[in-house]
C-alpha cells in the first residue's frame, strides 16, 4: 500500500498537520498516519485553541524556522 511506502523514507522528515477544523480537506488523521509509517518522523500541529489557531502550514516563518530547526538537529 501507499502508506506502506512511506516506511522506506530514510530521510529527515517534519509532517506539518493541520487540524480539522480551519483545514477539512487535510486530515489531521492522515498526517498523524504519514508520521507514524515514517520511522523518526516529527509531527508538528497547531495546538488546540478556541478560538483556533492558524495551520502551521499557512505560516511561512515558522513553518520555515522548524524545518530550519529539524534539519540542524540532524546533523
Amino acid at each position: 500500500s501507499s502508506l506502506a511506502q512511506l516506511g522506506e523514507i530514510t530521510a529527515t522528515t517534519l509532517v506539518v498537520a493541520s487540524r480539522d477544523e480551519l483545514d477539512p480537506g487535510h486530515p489531521l488523521a492522515v498526517a498523524e498516519a504519514w508520521a507514524k509509517a515514517i520511522e523518526g518522523a516529527r509531527l508538528i500541529v497547531e495546538p488546540e485553541r478556541e478560538p483556533p489557531v492558524s495551520p502551521t502550514a499557512w505560516q511561512g516563518g515558522q513553518l520555515s524556522r522548524l524545518i530550519a530547526k529539524l534539519v540542524a538537529g540532524s546533523t
